[in-house]
């Protein structure tokens, strides 16, 4: 196929974002294929895994796939020749071969570009075109892998492709839609538009890459952590601000502010405020010292948490368990209302719920059967609806 030379270079560079804040995410060379066609069922064309991607595993592809609505039995391949160029090229890498997708007409060059950690995307290529190939390049992309396609968020909606006889022009398109940000599903397509003779011709392309600046977020700010007895509840308080990436707090409580269990879990939402307040009181504090803390969790799922705090409930209510040590049962004497429901729970010293019985109307002496335990120090809680009292005892 005759080749056809102008003697100018057209580069286009619509970006607002310096090349030094870039990193480079993603990257195609083509020197490690052969010139070897693919033919055929065009749905059936190998895809093509990046020479580099920033994330392991690589899950960075390109596919040469019929635009949607065409017969999957369209007659187009790929295959790919030498030399390519080194425009655009990167880590180190030498002048090999470039990748030419053969009768674009109605066909998508679609790439799997996940950007989870960037933003500001940049999609940059070299290209050249053959005498009957496509004029003009344009391109889409899609937040959701694929199933719907956007234009509006690009920064050149297409772009002439000139053939020149120093072969190839660089074409950078910015992705400018925030959805494209952090996004594991992104895609992108180039499509060969104004083909010269239908069903023939092709670009020649080569030096593919996706850059982007990596996305650094300050850490909520945790300003305050109180909390103060009402009556028989505990109210807790926390004031923060700075919450770009907080998807929830835990409420979490210890009787020996060493194992924490989850009292509940509150979602943040934004209220477009400066300072954010949020609170949740705890109904059945123990007996005693009551040791609370928040789990902070982030979007991408890390973790942090708070200081911890205690507060003191004084108990109106008393327990005492014997013998202690125990073997296999162990004897209860308390003075809660047990007209309401009332349970015994018995926990491990990492406060994990290991039994519970009900103990509805029995008042005085109890019996707990703990034969089953293993040997070892664990935590007794009563509790009704108005008061909860705890204590400890060895496991013999």
């Amino acid at each position: 196929m005759k080749r056809i030379f102008t003697s100018f270079v057209l580069v286009f560079g619509l970006l607002n974002i310096s090349k030094a804040q870039l990193t480079l995410i993603h990257y195609w060379n083509f020197n490690n294929f052969t010139t070897v066609g693919v033919l055929g069922d065009p749905t059936q064309i190998p895809p093509i895994t990046a020479d580099y991607s920033i994330f392991s595993p690589n899950p960075a592809t390109l596919y040469y796939r019929p635009l949607p609505g065409v017969s999957s039995a369209y007659q187009s391949y790929w295959d790919f020749l030498s030399p390519g160029d080194t425009t655009n090229c990167r880590n180190g890498a030498a002048i090999g071969n470039c990748l030419r997708p053969r009768y674009m007409d109605s066909m998508q060059l679609k790439f799997q570009i996940p950007s989870t950690g960037y933003k500001n995307l940049v999609f940059t290529y070299v290209v050249e075109r053959s005498g009957s190939g496509p004029q003009r390049n344009s391109y889409a992309y899609s937040v959701d892998a694929g199933n719907t396609w956007k234009t509006s968020g690009l920064s050149i909606p297409n772009s002439p492709v000139v053939a020149t006889a120093v072969p190839f022009d660089s074409v950078s398109i910015q992705i400018t839609d925030p959805l494209a940000d952090n996004n594991p599903n992104l895609y992108f397509r180039i499509v060969g538009d104004s083909v010269v003779t239908a069903l023939k011709g092709n670009n020649r392309i080569d030096n593919i890459t996706v850059e982007g600046t990596k996305i650094t977020v300050t850490p909520v700010k945790l300003l305050s952590f109180n909390g103060l007895k009402v009556e028989k509840q505990i109210k807790l308080n926390w004031s923060y601000t700075n919450p770009v990436e907080v998807k929830c707090f835990v409420v979490e409580h210890s009787i020996n502010g060493k194992e924490f269990n989850s009292l509940s879990t509150v979602s943040f939402e934004d209220n477009k405020s400066n300072i954010y307040t949020e609170s949740y009181t705890d109904r059945n504090p123990v007996a005693g010292v009551n040791y609370y803390r928040l789990k902070i969790v982030d979007n991408n799922g890390s973790v942090s948490y708070s200081e911890i705090i205690s507060l003191v409930n004084k108990a109106t209510a008393s327990i005492s368990v014997s013998p202690n040590p125990v073997s296999e049962v162990l004897h209860l004497s308390h003075n809660l209302n047990t007209s309401t429901v009332s349970t015994v729970t018995v926990y491990s010293a990492e406060g994990n719920k290991l039994l519970t019985n009900n103990i509805t109307g029995q008042a005085g002496d109890i019996s707990v059967n703990i034969k089953k335990l293993k040997s070892g120090s664990y935590i007794l809680v009563l509790d009704n609806t108005v008061e909860r009292v705890s204590t400890k005892f060895i496991k013999q």
